[in-house]
């Protein structure tokens, strides 16, 4: 047991809280940037969601159109144009349905990322 070693033993502690110091502030950071990501995709998830429904009522509004102007070019009050414009967008209200749901996929599958449920580190 050495009675002086040249201060290396006072360097060394001092390393070494340091690097605890160092260490302690990388697993802070680690765990905001983690509760900031999973924030992020819990707000997707909900935005598509309402995005959703959104298109779930813009569809149920085509139908009504679409149905609408059918009876009236049935009945000789409305034209065929009439009806293949409400045939249109009854499909691109459809469209951005299929749309909504595969974005509410995605932003689901972030969250789950994000919360560890998927990936390397899940065992799947």
């Amino acid at each position: 047991m050495p009675l002086f070693d040249g201060l290396r033993t006072h360097a060394r502690v001092a390393q070494a809280r340091e690097a605890r110091r160092r260490i302690l502030l990388q697993a802070d950071q680690l765990d905001r940037t983690i509760k900031h990501e999973v924030q992020r995709a819990w707000m997707d998830v909900d935005a598509a969601g309402q995005r959703l429904r959104a298109r779930e009522g813009s569809v149920g509004q085509a139908r009504l159109g679409l149905e609408d102007v059918d009876a009236r070019y049935r009945t000789g009050a409305g034209t065929q144009l009439e009806v293949l414009d409400a045939q249109l967008t009854l499909l691109q209200a459809e469209s951005e349905y299929a749309r909504a749901r595969r974005d509410q996929a995605v932003a689901i599958v972030a969250l789950e990322r994000a919360v560890g449920a998927l990936g390397e580190d899940a065992g799947i």
